[in-house]
């Protein structure tokens, strides 16, 4: 290795005053969302998996994020029982997602999609800031670490006003109907 450059990266993430992140552990920890967001939805659809109106489906499939790189995750498919266009698809778009934790599409026949993402459990909407051109930056603040959030699962709404509703069996239940909805 070239010590003059180990020293350069050093010496720039101890002056960014961010702290350093364990990507396997992050990967870790969104791999074990993902596993906790399919029971949950197999939770909601369970009297309906029960008497086979619908099916649930999981797949392994590979996902690529700059940070990590290409990895495996599972996706899932809810299909309506005797409609060969009835599928939903429950698809994971990664981890690294401005503003949440993690995020996986709920897409339809029709290209109809409703977002699910990882976020803060006290979260209530996306926040966005714009500075003025030119302005000076932000006193910058000091990110929180990773053991003082509690992260759920929410249903996001279309933009421009993007609000976050709890995803409960009933919220479910409506964003799939809409999804397969033709």
């Amino acid at each position: 290795m070239y010590k003059k450059f180990d020293d350069f990266l050093e010496r720039q993430r101890a002056q960014s005053g961010l702290p350093t992140m364990d990507l396997e552990e992050r990967k870790s920890q969104w791999l074990a969302s993902l596993r906790d967001l399919y029971q949950l939805i197999r939770s909601f659809l369970q009297p309906y998996l029960n008497d086979q109106r619908l099916y649930f489906c999981q797949f392994h499939s590979e996902i690529t994020e700059e940070q990590m790189g290409k990895y495996g995750v599972e996706t899932g498919n809810i299909v309506l029982q005797g409609d060969s266009n009835g599928q939903a698809h429950l698809h994971p778009v990664g981890t690294f997602i401005i503003g949440a934790r993690g995020r996986v599409d709920l897409t339809g026949p029709t290209g109809k999609t409703v977002k699910l993402l990882l976020v803060e459990k006290k979260a209530k909407s996306a926040r966005t800031r714009i500075n003025e051109p030119f302005s000076s930056y932000p006193e910058r603040q000091k990110p929180k670490t990773e053991g003082e959030a509690e992260w759920v699962w929410k249903i996001a709404t279309p933009p421009p006003e993007v609000e976050y509703i709890e995803l409960s069996e009933d919220n479910f239940l409506n964003a799939l109907m809409y999804v397969l909805e033709r």
